[in-house]
């Protein structure tokens, strides 16, 4: 037997003699195929928790999509999550001669942790300003208050009476 890995479709040819002189030849041409040229419809993105979305590969025949934790989710080319925090997942594919490709994708989950100051006291008539912040999400942050207005930061009021203001 002969060990062999060839970078290019090669052919090989082996010739058997016997103890008497006879030989004969016959050839085996091995064929190299191309891994497949894996793609993904996206890359690393971010959603907002509760929506989904879907990840879709061409470029092979086989799909096998996993989570980070190594569980199958789906043995098609595409597959819709609707992950609780960020998530990696990993796509394997495959020709039908069992070449393979493989990648990746992060789906970010994205919530702003809103935190304003609950209550503000104020004299009739004094201007305050209410600053609302954001813990853990990706600058810049647009907010919308229940007056109409449109901020991406602080909210300057003129106190007349009760206002509630809702962020």
């Amino acid at each position: 037997s002969l060990n062999i890995s060839p970078i290019n479709t090669s052919t090989y040819y082996v010739t058997a003699t016997t103890q008497a002189g006879c030989s004969n030849t016959d050839q085996i041409t091995i064929y190299v195929e191309d891994n497949p040229e894996l793609s993904l419809n996206i890359e690393d993105t971010a959603i907002c928790k509760g929506q989904n979305i879907t990840l879709y590969a061409s470029g092979g025949y086989y799909y096998q999509w996993l989570n980070q934790d190594g569980d199958t989710l789906s043995v098609t080319n595409s597959i819709n999550v609707a992950p609780q925090q960020t998530t990696v997942y990993y796509v394997y594919s495959q020709t039908q001669t069992g070449c393979n490709s493989n990648s990746s994708v992060a789906v970010f989950v994205s919530t702003p942790d809103l935190n304003v100051q609950n209550n503000y006291s104020s004299c009739n008539g004094a201007n305050i300003q209410i600053t609302p912040y954001v813990d853990n999400s990706q600058a810049p942050v647009t907010y919308y208050w229940s007056n109409g207005e449109i901020t991406t930061g602080s909210l300057d009021i003129q106190t007349i009476s009760n206002v509630v203001l809702n962020v």
